[in-house]
């Protein structure tokens, strides 16, 4: 048997435990709470809490949450750790409770069970707990077998899932024919295993013609100003996140150059020199250091703008071949007119 959900009462119980743990940490920050306020808890924290007051609940929090789903306050408790920017969590207490519920009997009450901890999972994934993530795929169950299409199809977004040695198997794996959109993800596995021997066998190997013919290209996204400012002050992966889905729903305006970009590179490091070049086509700020994706970086407004100069100056009319330069000059001086940040996404 399992326990079913009872949103409401769950809930309510896991943010009076929450409000606990936060007058244990600070009193005062707890009397600035307000549990009935239209602005979300989490929001409340990170509005008045300081840093170390943040870390503090983080820690007080996760004894409660990463423990058996016996005790459904565990599960909601754990269903908040995003809100409350926890990093890595123990998921083996998520795939312990799937892998106890694989062979039950699929129904509405059950099927809300597995979803509110499929979201779980989806959200805090990462690098750190591959094994988990490893265990519960290799777990064969028709009950399961959809949370687990959507753990892979979530999963590929991130370089480190894609490039996982553990996962590979995936890509050849019985999850391979169900839809073809499981199969597009599957694909991606594949592809990123082979490009990833590719590269290490002809690094640098390309001709300008043939720079960039295979792999991810670099998407540009404009962003505006506060939005650029809210991602900068996220999370590596909230920021992948975050480009990945106005990438896909063309929130902001969204550009490529297709395959040229290796090319337009080298003929931009002798126009404008090695640093703006590499700004211009993939961005001078790291934005993903834990390489959740195969590559974000970004450049605000005003490198925006100073970048969008260099490549007005650029007479395109005197060269052989521009490759991408003009196209180029076109996205960023659309950004710059509208004070937008450019996020570079590799896809």
């Amino acid at each position: 048997m399992f326990v079913k959900l009872d949103r409401k009462n769950q809930a309510e119980a896991a943010r009076s435990e929450i409000l606990r743990v936060v007058e244990e940490v600070s009193p005062e920050l707890a009397n600035m709470l307000d549990p009935d306020a239209s602005m979300s808890l989490f929001d409340q924290l990170k509005e008045h809490a300081s840093r170390t007051e943040l870390n503090a609940i983080r820690e007080g929090v996760r004894p409660l949450a990463e423990r058996s789903f016996d005790d459904p306050l565990a599960r909601y408790l754990f269903g908040y750790f995003p809100g409350l920017g926890v990093k890595h969590p123990d998921i083996s207490y998520v795939v312990d409770e799937m892998e106890r519920l694989k062979d039950e009997e699929m129904g509405p009450e059950l099927d809300a069970v597995l979803n509110f901890d499929l979201t779980i999972l989806c959200e805090v994934m990462s690098a750190s707990n591959i094994d988990q993530l490893d265990r519960l795929l290799r777990i064969e169950s028709d009950t399961i077998a959809g949370q687990q299409s959507v753990v892979i199809q979530t999963g590929v977004r991130k370089k480190f899932f894609r490039e996982a040695p553990e996962l590979q198997w995936l890509a050849t794996s019985r999850f391979r024919g169900k839809n073809k959109y499981l199969d597009g993800a599957l694909d991606r596995m594949l592809a990123a295993s082979d490009n990833k021997v590719a590269a290490e066998t002809s690094v640098e190997s390309e001709s300008l013609a043939d720079d960039g013919v295979s792999g991810p290209i670099p998407i540009y996204v404009s962003m505006p100003a506060g939005e650029y400012s809210s991602l900068l002050s996220a999370d590596a992966e909230t920021r992948a996140d975050t480009v990945c889905d106005a990438m896909e729903e063309e929130t902001y305006p969204v550009a490529d150059i297709d395959k040229l970009y290796g090319a337009t590179h080298r003929v931009l490091v002798e126009l404008v020199g090695e640093d703006a070049a590499a700004a211009i086509v993939y961005g001078g700020v790291d934005l993903d250091p834990q390489q959740e994706t195969d590559g974000l970086r970004g450049n605000e407004p005003g490198d925006v703008e100073k970048l969008s100069s260099l490549l007005d100056a650029i007479d395109l009319g005197t060269m052989e071949d521009s490759y991408a330069v003009g196209e180029l000059a076109t996205i960023y001086a659309a950004a710059a007119e509208r004070g937008d940040a450019i996020a570079v996404l590799m896809n």
